[in-house]
């Protein structure tokens, strides 16, 4: 089920009247069908693309904690506190990504 934005939901009532309007008259209602039809092909293609752009900060995400957590293994005594530090904040933009992203799941 598509989200619709606030204007959408009112184009949407008000197509519903008019469709509704124009049912009860006995006139055709095909073009505000088509209207309706294309604003949820509109919405249903806007979220594959946030989607997809949400997945790809994940894996993204999942990558850079990946390459911190190698960083912190590799790194000298010296270094050790910069690394974790790094993977606190890679597996915290991680979680934030994976949130995001749970809702288009």
């Amino acid at each position: 089920m598509p989200r619709y934005t606030t204007a959408e939901q009112l184009t949407r009532a008000r197509l519903f009247v008019k469709g509704a309007r124009q049912a009860n008259a006995g006139r055709s209602t095909h073009a505000v069908e088509d209207r309706l039809d294309r604003i949820e092909e509109r919405r249903l293609d806007l979220e594959a693309r946030e989607a997809d752009a949400a997945l790809g900060k994940v894996d993204q995400a999942r990558s850079q904690a990946s390459a911190a957590k190698v960083a912190l293994r590799a790194a000298r005594p010296a270094d050790r506190q910069s690394a974790r530090q790094a993977v606190k904040t890679a597996e915290q933009d991680l979680r934030r990504a994976e949130r995001v992203a749970h809702k288009y799941l």
